[in-house]
């Protein structure tokens, strides 16, 4: 195949349309694809083909049927992490809770736009994204995530490279026959999937940093089949398993670490039966919540929050080797913050919002139980935000009527948009599982413990669904709090002019 150029002088009516109000580049010449380099091997060659017959026939196509079922093309060239990640979840039948399109009842993950967590997407189109961004995109979402950098000569060795491949790619024995009970139309969905974030230049083609799923691994010519998004640019290909992971060893100027992998997976291994019952498909970590880190202003909330916890109040000590405060926050601290004293009960809301009501009778009996014991907790909180508010002048009753839109009572929508469509999450109980994220593991634990006991009889099951719910949603805050911080250290520390489209993009 040879590469194509077509002389042009404008842009076509899609890219205008994509962008109606930013200017677009035009390109005096266009592109048709990109000639595959020596080092890789064109799926749909004859030596491709080969390569997946004999991947076949040593069971290392595991999870290539149900990411070959789902492969798409990215929509903009730094999307490709993002679009490797729609890939992964459509794979793993992870429900998003909200239709892909306005009209439509069908919910699906179709658009960039709905992994609506930790990054704002018009930056991601300018610079793409990281390794740790990819990672907290996909906990966001649900999914269990074991990053690796492959400059860490323990976990992220060629050797452990080779594990994860192994994990993800080759069936075992059993998988291969299949259990007496099994029918052949069984829907087979992975347990594992293996992404790779690495340096395209390593394997001869052109750009720098790119993401992309591996659908199968050849154990003959010990090489892997990379499902490239960038579809417009490279089809799908074999490269050798080495030369790949010698890809992922240059370092992402935009972190000053290598890229590497990461091995997800839909539910931890230990889901008991009921959680396996719960819903037909996969659910997002958080039932709760969904994130609106979607510009710069709300990440700086959370940057602002993590200097808060730095600094305890009444206290000019600072400990900067620890986000967390030296005495454990209190109750008190984290409602006083959020809601500036009172005066503002909307500011939860910059981070956060209330997740779409499930469509399933299941996850909403399962929500309905968390939110009654956030409400028990809080009852016995002090103070709670009536006390709050009425601490502050006669202004704030209106402010405080605001509440009351947790339990549809009140026209007041500006504290959270379509109230018909979303949870009843008032901002009390938003600013709880913030409280949650701030507390040491074993307090948070502790915590719950009390609020859901494992030893009740009958509720045991969904006391403990439950409890792993809030631990899972209040884990997520801390990590994307953490990544925010990380993020603000990375832009002193790096000057603005890196162009992340050429290191993590197309």
């Amino acid at each position: 195949m040879t590469t194509n150029a077509t002389k042009t002088t404008t842009t076509t009516a899609a890219s205008a349309a994509a962008s109606p109000n930013k200017p677009v580049k035009e390109f005096k010449t266009t592109l048709y694809k990109r000639e595959l380099p020596s080092t890789c091997t064109a799926f749909n060659s004859r030596a491709g083909k080969r390569r997946l017959a004999s991947a076949l026939a040593t069971g290392g196509l595991r999870s290539f049927f149900a990411l070959m079922e789902q492969h798409a093309t990215q929509s903009e060239p730094a999307y490709c992490g993002l679009a490797t990640l729609i890939v992964v979840l459509n794979a793993f039948a992870v429900d998003p809770q909200q239709a892909w399109k306005q009209g439509v009842p069908w919910r699906w993950y179709q658009d960039e736009a709905m992994l609506n967590c930790c990054l704002d997407l018009e930056q991601v189109q300018e610079k793409g994204i990281t390794l740790s961004d990819f990672s907290c995109l996909a906990i966001c979402q649900g999914l269990s995530v074991d990053t690796r950098h492959a400059e860490d000569s323990e976990s992220g060795s060629l050797q452990e490279f080779r594990k994860a491949v192994q994990l993800a790619c080759v069936e075992e024995k059993e998988e291969e026959q299949g259990s007496s009970d099994e029918k052949d139309n069984d829907n087979m969905t992975p347990r594992h999937i293996l992404v790779v974030s690495y340096n395209r230049s390593t394997l001869g083609q052109t750009g720098t940093g790119h993401f992309s799923p591996i659908a199968a691994y050849d154990g003959p010519s010990d090489s892997v089949l990379i499902l490239d998004t960038a579809r417009f640019k490279y089809g799908a290909h074999w490269v050798p398993l080495e030369l790949l992971h010698q890809a992922m060893l240059p370092p992402d100027p935009a972190t000053q670490k290598s890229r590497g992998f990461v091995i997800l997976s839909p539910r931890p291994e230990d889901a008991t039966h009921e959680q396996e019952q719960l819903s037909q498909h996969n659910l997002p970590i958080s039932i709760l919540f969904r994130f609106k880190f979607d510009v710069t202003a709300q990440k700086l909330q959370a940057q602002f929050y993590n200097q808060f916890l730095r600094q305890p109040p009444n206290s000019e000590q600072v400990n900067p080797d620890n986000c967390k405060m030296t005495a454990s926050v209190t109750w008190e601290d984290v409602l006083r913050y959020w809601t500036d004293n009172g005066t503002n009960l909307s500011k939860i809301y910059k981070i956060l919002e209330p997740q779409l009501k499930p469509p399933d009778a299941a996850t909403r009996q399962l929500v309905q139980i968390i939110l009654d014991q956030i409400q028990q907790l809080l009852s016995e909180a002090s103070p709670d935000l009536d006390q709050l508010t009425g601490e502050s002048s006669t202004s704030l009753q209106t402010a405080s009527s605001s509440r009351q839109c947790a339990n549809h009572n009140s026209k007041k929508t500006a504290c959270r948009p379509n109230l018909s469509r979303t949870l009843a999450l008032g901002p009390e109980q938003a600013i709880f599982l913030v409280f949650l994220s701030s507390l040491k593991a074993q307090e948070r634990q502790g915590l719950l413990e009390l609020a859901f006991p494992s030893n009740d009889g009958t509720k045991n099951d969904k006391n403990k669904m439950a409890r792993e719910q809030l631990l899972a949603s209040a884990e997520m805050l801390e990590t994307v709090f953490g990544l925010a911080v990380s993020q603000q250290q990375q832009q002193k520390e790096k000057p603005s002019e890196i162009k992340a489209a050429d290191t993590n993009g197309s």
